[in-house]
């Protein structure tokens, strides 16, 4: 054991231990620090490069760490360099943007695994923006259409229906539902967003979505197996037989044919040709 003792009248005592049997070492263990209420510094070129104060606090490139870990430097770390494709939405420097690709970036720390949190809280100040706007959704549009729902029953369920994902079949995309015919009446109805897809729990139906109005309101849309539909009361339409996208207008329009038969779709057909 090692003990250093500083000269003023409070000294700091900095001391080096092989397990003793006292100082708080273990069996078999080595320790060092200080003894005394004393932070612990390390540094490099006479100045501090980290600190452990005696509050218990870490801080890395700091002297005055605000947190139980505190880094506020980074360093520029390219990501996804062999290869891979990277998604991100970034913020830096006032700009909000996303990309796919290898990217550099400044960063405080590099992981291997999975961040564990109990909570994450983040910063993002309008005043340092301009141009703020929407994002087209093309911009997104191909992770969204790359992902594939599943359905699934737990193990332990012991042949139970098991907990089902809800589909929320592109809950983020505004539909512009905005023409519907059946083959004699043209209605108007207002633009809905998507908000999930389910079976139906009525006997003579198969399927459910539910749409939410611009209103707010929630609005539910039943159909058969052979692709009927009861919408708001209306005589049962053929469930979402074409779809027409007009450029020029850059929106999605939805057509419902009156009765006309056709072979049962699979439940695929309808989450690509309705929701889609």
């Amino acid at each position: 054991m090692t003990t250093l003792t500083g000269s003023n009248t409070t000294p700091v005592q900095f001391q080096i231990q092989v397990h003793n049997g006292n100082r708080s070492t273990t069996a078999n263990a080595s320790w060092i620090g200080n003894i005394t209420n004393n932070d612990l510094r390390f540094g490099v070129n006479n100045s501090t490069s980290m600190i452990l104060t005696t509050t218990g606090r870490l801080g890395l490139g700091t002297t005055s760490p605000s947190a139980p870990l505190h880094v506020p430097g980074s360093n520029s770390f390219v990501f996804g360099a062999g290869g891979t494709t990277v998604y991100r939405l970034r913020t830096d420097s006032g700009a909000t943007e996303s990309a796919l690709g290898p990217i550099t970036y400044s960063v405080a720390g590099i992981f291997g695994g999975y961040i564990a949190s109990t909570a994450m809280a983040m910063t993002s100040d309008r005043r340092l923006k301009k141009n703020i706007q929407s994002c087209p959704i093309d911009r997104v549009k191909r992770l969204y259409d790359s992902c594939e729902v599943k359905l699934y029953d737990w193990i332990e369920s012991e042949n139970k229906p098991g907990q089902e994902i809800e589909m929320i079949w592109k809950g983020e995309k505004t539909q512009a539902l905005n023409q519907l015919s059946n083959s004699s009446t043209l209605i108007t109805v207002e633009v809905m967003r998507i908000e999930r897809w389910e079976l139906s729990p009525l006997k003579s139906k198969k399927y459910r979505v539910w749409v939410r109005l611009d209103t707010g309101k929630l609005r539910k849309v039943d159909f058969g197996a052979r692709g009927y539909a009861q919408y708001r009361d209306q005589t049962p339409l053929k469930a979402f037989s074409h779809l027409d996208h007009n450029d020029e207008e850059r929106r999605h329009r939805y057509y419902l044919r009156h009765k006309v038969d056709y072979p049962e779709p699979s439940a695929d057909f309808y989450a690509k040709k309705f929701l889609w």
